[in-house]
């Protein structure tokens, strides 16, 4: 349910906020789908279907579109400097076998500044750029909102528009480092929920993985589709010895359909 509050709550801010930004804006509602496992790490997986909404912004200095909300603070053909926040949705935990009797794990925001370097393309929307974000992580439930620590996620990033006929794609491919904090929130085991199937466990900080993200969209009219496939691969991982995890894959499925109904130039 807090999943359709977070996404009421945007599109009516965004509907107030038209008179004030003056900026390209679209506005309209979608349905999705995903594949997701519980938690990186799990290999209990589920299915979900969800309304959101689809906000788009562009502005001098803001922008909001599918990937999150953006700020621009320097911008040139060849570099980019943001400050950019998403919303990464888990699955639902509070069933998983590994962690019975312990805390759900919450969807988490993450926001922060990206630095990012145009390698080969005309500009940062074709060819391949460099990203190098770095995200502090809140954990975010109808009680409370909980810093959980921060990730550095550098990555490679390649775009090619209209590569088959209205449909745009990308790929992305990096590695994950995070805090000590983040690590404790996801795989830590405290004394109190410790069994002999499930020793006490207390994570640290750094390498969290490799990923591999590939992704289409298209647009026809005011319809726009969308679909994408990412691979974590967590061989290797500073927390490899949590008994909450169980695999060293992590796959995400999702696809999704909007239409537009608002749209100002």
């Amino acid at each position: 349910m807090k999943r359709y509050w977070i996404g009421a709550l945007a599109l009516c801010y965004a509907v107030n906020a038209s008179a004030v930004f003056d900026g390209e804006m679209e506005l309209g509602i979608g349905l999705g789908g995903q594949y997701i496992h519980d938690y990186r790490g799990s290999k209990e997986t589920q299915i979900q279907f969800l309304p959101f909404p689809f906000v788009k912004y562009h502005g001098d200095f803001l922008k909001i579109d599918r990937k999150g909300v953006e700020g621009e603070i320097y911008a040139s053909d060849r570099f980019e400097f943001n400050l950019s926040a998403d919303l990464a949705l888990n699955g639902d935990s509070h069933d998983n076998r590994l962690r019975a009797g312990m805390p759900e794990l919450a969807s988490a925001a993450q926001i922060g500044p990206s630095f990012n370097i145009n390698i080969t393309g005309k500009n940062f929307h074709t060819g391949w750029a460099a990203r190098l974000p770095l995200r502090g992580v809140v954990a975010i439930d109808t009680s409370k909102v909980e810093y959980i620590g921060y990730n550095f996620a550098p990555k490679l990033t390649y775009q090619w528009p209209k590569f088959y006929g209205e449909w745009d794609a990308k790929a992305d491919v990096g590695v994950i480092y995070a805090s000590e904090k983040y690590h404790r929130y996801y795989y830590s085991v405290e004394d109190a929920f410790a069994t002999v199937e499930r020793p006490a466990y207390a994570a640290t900080a750094g390498y969290s993985g490799a990923f591999v993200k590939v992704g289409a969209k298209a647009r026809y009219g005011n319809i726009i589709y969308g679909t994408s496939i990412r691979y974590d691969n967590l061989e290797g991982v500073v927390f490899e010895g949590s008994p909450l995890m169980e695999t060293t894959n992590h796959w995400v499925i999702s696809a999704g359909v909007a239409w537009v109904f608002y749209k100002r130039n």
